[in-house]
């Protein structure tokens, strides 16, 4: 039996934070400034979409997704 890793998609579109996860729902999702700074940090979410406004200063961030599968994902984006 195969099993599908599951995908996660991060991106900011005019100020607000997209993530989608194909395979597992999401969990929990944390974003944080290059520097260590969390801005975000979102739990229980038990969905495969999240969306939020993201009013932070332009620049790179780090979104950490954690599946209900007990994986997690780390992506970049850029907030302009």
């Amino acid at each position: 039996e195969a099993t599908t890793e599951a995908e996660v998609f991060a991106g900011v579109s005019d100020g607000i934070l997209h993530v989608t996860s194909t395979g597992s729902e999401i969990s929990e999702i944390t974003v944080t400034g290059i520097h260590g700074l969390r801005v975000i940090h979102s739990r229980e979410i038990g969905s495969p979409t999240y969306t939020t406004p993201l009013h932070v200063a332009p620049g790179v961030y780090l979104v950490t997704v954690k599946l209900a599968n007990g994986r997690t994902k780390v992506k970049k984006v850029v907030s302009d």
